[in-house]
């Protein structure tokens, strides 16, 4: 086999193993949730992990590897190269799936993208505000809680019918102050 038909065979699985990236990173929150979130006291996981943001970091590191290793003519560096690009890939994927809402019976927890992971009691709410979907705005959830701090989250168009009335009746049950508009 000649250099140009192995570097065309090289192109081929690059491609290959982008589309599967991609699709990787597109099911694994949904994995995770269903594994690792699936209990009695379940009301809702809510994964950020298909964001646009995750998308794009993985693509551009699957495409910089690719980049790299047809331009790299040692053997060695063309076996570490995708191997480390393998790790990136792996390690912002582990990102996406901790960018997530967990609503559970007895508290919320918010796992923000880069930072520490927050959790709310809803023993502690004191009013809620739904904002219903418009053209213009998306469906948002604003929590104000007794010692005054306030949490709010956009819903996801992944939110289900179940979960969203799963978080009504959560709600509901609190009897605080709920808004919708």
């Amino acid at each position: 086999m000649g250099y140009s038909q192995n570097k065309k065979s090289n192109w081929i699985v690059a491609l290959i193993g982008m589309f599967f990236a991609l699709i990787l990173v597109f099911v694994t929150p949904d994995i995770m949730s269903l594994f690792l979130f699936n209990n009695d006291n379940h009301i809702a996981h809510i994964s950020y992990g298909k964001s646009f943001i995750l998308y794009s970091l993985s693509f551009i590191i699957v495409f910089l590897v690719i980049l790299v290793s047809h331009f790299i003519k040692q053997r060695v560096m063309k076996v570490i190269i995708p191997i480390i690009g393998l790790i990136l890939f792996i390690y912002v994927n582990l990102i996406g799936t901790q960018y997530s809402i967990y609503l559970d019976e007895e508290y919320i927890e918010y796992n923000p993208l880069f930072s520490e992971s927050e959790r709310y009691e809803w023993a502690k709410v004191n009013k809620v505000i739904h904002e219903i979907p418009t053209d213009q705005y998306d469906e948002k959830y604003i929590f104000e809680f007794i010692d005054g701090t306030f949490f709010e989250f956009v819903a996801p168009k992944a939110l289900t019918i179940e979960m969203n009335n799963k978080i009504h009746e959560k709600i509901l049950s609190l009897e605080v102050s709920f808004e919708e508009y």
